[in-house]
């Protein structure tokens, strides 16, 4: 998926929550391979589904941590490298120093994408995600990928853009989308980018509502425009509520 610094932006807020950290607790980080970022996914994959040492009961357990139904669901799983979905982190101080122009250049790329990770038998069904950061050398090239993490919370965004893409892309034509990072506020946007126009669409997500109450706000929503959602955020991230934050990278998102 190509962003193309002439282009615009048009998102959609998907507050996406934290991984959980038993689904990862087993799951080593960093393996790093050249760049085949299915192969290091499907390779993790294997791993999970084919440990030797472990019983068949704790399997299914870590399968269905991940968002699988089952063992078997996981064995047949697919990775969606067509549809990743890149990851941009916006700073807090940067947030809180936003002046009303072009919002764009608040998003400091991470070179990390989030791999929907399909069940074919079902439709396409997403049931998890990966998380895999990509190496690049100085001309930008992906030269080698890193497995970071995996989860069912990270196949939200995903799963909003599969079962919504047909009237989300018959408003939005030529989008590319991506998610937004904003750990200081706890806050995740999903957004999609295209030319000609600047607009953000608020989406209120309540996470104890689930996916299904993020589907029938992306159907009610109203566009705005980006710089005055960000104006919005500048406010809050000035607010007595952030005297002092906690300035780090999430590690649900990137490392």
């Amino acid at each position: 998926m190509r962003l193309h610094q002439a282009m615009f932006m048009t998102a959609v807020l998907a507050l996406i929550p934290f991984c959980s950290r038993e689904a990862l607790a087993d799951n080593p980080v960093d393996q790093k391979l050249e760049f085949k970022p299915t192969a290091v996914i499907e390779e993790k994959l294997k791993l999970l589904y084919s440990n030797q040492d472990l019983p068949n009961e704790k399997l299914e357990r870590r399968a269905r941590e991940l968002g699988f139904e089952s063992l078997a669901q996981l064995k047949s799983a697919q990775v969606d490298s067509q549809n990743r979905l890149p990851v941009y982190y916006v700073r807090l101080d940067g947030l809180r120093a936003y002046d009303g122009t072009d919002p764009w250049p608040l998003l400091s790329q991470t070179n990390t994408y989030i791999y929907p990770i399909v069940v074919p038998q079902k439709e396409g069904l997403i049931p998890s995600a990966a998380l895999v950061r990509s190496d690049v050398d100085k001309t930008g090239t992906e030269v080698s990928a890193s497995f970071s993490q995996l989860g069912a919370n990270f196949a939200i965004p995903s799963r909003i853009l599969s079962e919504a893409r047909k009237p989300l892309l018959a408003r939005y034509h030529h989008c590319d989308f991506f998610v937004i990072s904003i750990p200081a506020l706890k806050k995740r946007f999903l957004g999609g980018r295209r030319g000609n126009t600047c607009a953000f669409m608020i989406i209120d997500v309540d996470l104890d509502r689930g996916l299904e109450h993020a589907l029938k706000a992306l159907n009610d929503a109203s566009l705005q425009p980006a710089k005055d959602i960000f104006k919005a955020l500048t406010k809050e991230a000035n607010s007595n509520k952030y005297d002092m934050p906690r300035e780090h990278n999430d590690s649900s998102i990137h490392e």
